[in-house]
């Protein structure tokens, strides 16, 4: 699941690949907890909610361009590793972004498993289970 942009994604900052990441597929991801929120009418947690959401796109879009580094970079396709290895070597940038992955899923988790009468619950299932999957030692510079 390649994000394609018209921009230069040679020039493309982290922060610009956070909000594309993040606007192609979190509101659909928060959706299905968002909507069973509204339901309950726990209107209070609509923001947990959608940074649950938030964060797991943003995962899910690293781990992704984790293990298509290679063909994104050959076709020009916006890519993680690719923007950090514009400022060091691409394994550095590879372990790097497995570690981002890591702690954006965990991140996910705990913001998901917290919503009221496990609303929550499933996403923070699979971010859990997608984090211990990326799971490494410490990033180092």
């Amino acid at each position: 699941m390649c994000i394609r942009d018209r921009r230069d994604s040679g020039a493309t900052t982290f922060f610009q690949y956070r909000t594309i990441a993040v606007d192609k597929s979190a509101p659909l991801l928060g959706l299905p907890v968002e909507l069973s929120l509204i339901l309950a009418g726990r209107h209070d947690c609509l923001v947990q909610a959608e940074r649950a959401a938030d964060a797991f796109a943003l995962a899910y879009q690293m781990a992704d361009d984790v293990e298509d580094v290679e063909s994104d970079m050959a076709s020009g396709s916006l890519n993680a590793v690719a923007i950090f290895a514009r400022e060091m070597p691409i394994e550095r940038a590879r372990l790097l972004v497995r570690r981002l992955v890591h702690r954006t899923f965990r991140q996910a988790s705990r913001l998901a498993g917290s919503l009221p009468s496990d609303s929550g619950a499933l996403m923070a299932g699979m971010a859990d289970q997608r984090a211990w999957a990326f799971e490494g030692r410490p990033f180092r510079a």
